[in-house]
């Protein structure tokens, strides 16, 4: 008699163990970067105002925190023994649950944050800060490749340097040495009062996204033209998707999302070109805010 061994085989999905709800899986427009790395560059060439010590980018996502500019006649009053202790600061700039689920999203799976260093900068327009760094590790195990690290500031009397968050695109265009590069800062729009109550913002539809994404890629790609010569680039429309982010914890726990658009576009390439499924996005908020459209040059 034979004997048959039935063997289960259970698949675990990448993103089962990010979110209860299947809508906040990461889509494709986060996913591609696996496939298509994007440029090498420092968070300044993108976002100028940024500190290049307590900024970051991570996968498609950018952590930028801003100079603090005070007068000379400040920092000098600032005493090295009035800073906070370095255990303040690393409590003070611990991320929150928003911050660690947004970036485990764009990996598509549960990341864990390893304090690297605390380390106490001191700069002469903006006086003491602590610039905290966390590595970036997958809970199940191994590495990204890539030693991404996440970073944020404290300032001297104890506050967090809350980083403006941004999600960002970029394609290459190898023959013309640049970058196309899509940013779009990830904010809740202000409630406006009228007549005692909250403003009811009008988001636009579908097709009213589509349509702005559309006119802001053209009107960009006439400069881009303008500016390279030669043959002209040219991209075709792909699709329009919106996607939901985590951005923020209420008091009483719970995760506040927000809705963007991605407008994908493909490159009009000739017959005798290889083709290549990578596509670019333009960014929109849920209330049709466009992301900022500039060209970086290729550092390969």
């Amino acid at each position: 008699m034979r004997r048959f061994i039935v063997l289960t085989v259970i698949v675990l999905s990448p993103f089962s163990n990010l979110w209860g709800d299947p809508e906040l899986r990461p889509d494709p427009m986060l996913l591609r970067w696996k496939l298509f790395p994007g440029p090498n560059l420092s968070v300044n060439k993108l976002i100028p105002d940024a500190d290049p010590q307590s900024s970051c980018m991570i996968e498609s996502l950018i952590f930028a925190s801003p100079k603090e500019k005070r007068s000379d006649s400040e920092h000098s009053r600032e005493l090295l023994e009035t800073v906070v202790p370095a255990e303040t600061a690393f409590k003070i700039a611990e991320p929150d649950k928003a911050v660690k689920a947004l970036i485990s999203q764009h990996f598509s799976q549960d990341h864990r944050f390893k304090l690297d260093a605390v380390e106490l900068v001191s700069h002469r327009q903006s006086g003491y800060r602590w610039n905290v760094i966390w590595s970036l590790w997958p809970e199940r195990g191994g590495f990204t490749g890539v030693p991404f690290r996440y970073r944020v500031a404290v300032t001297a009397r104890g506050e967090l340097i809350v980083p403006d968050c941004y999600q960002f695109d970029s394609y290459a265009l190898p023959k013309h040495k640049r970058w196309l590069c899509s940013l779009l800062k990830l904010e809740f729009p202000e409630v406006t009062k009228k007549q005692g109550k909250n403003e009811v913002r009008v988001k636009p539809t579908k097709k009213q996204i589509e349509e702005r994404g559309i006119e802001a890629l053209g009107n960009f790609l006439v400069k881009v033209n303008a500016d390279l010569g030669g043959q002209p680039v040219q991209f075709h429309l792909l699709d329009c998707r919106a996607i939901e982010l985590p951005m923020r914890v209420d008091p009483d726990g719970k995760m506040k999302t927000i809705k963007i658009w991605g407008v994908n576009f493909k490159q009009t390439l000739g017959p005798d070109v290889r083709k290549t499924k990578d596509f670019f996005t333009v960014w929109l908020s849920e209330y049709g805010t466009v992301s900022e459209l500039k060209t970086v040059p290729v550092q390969w």
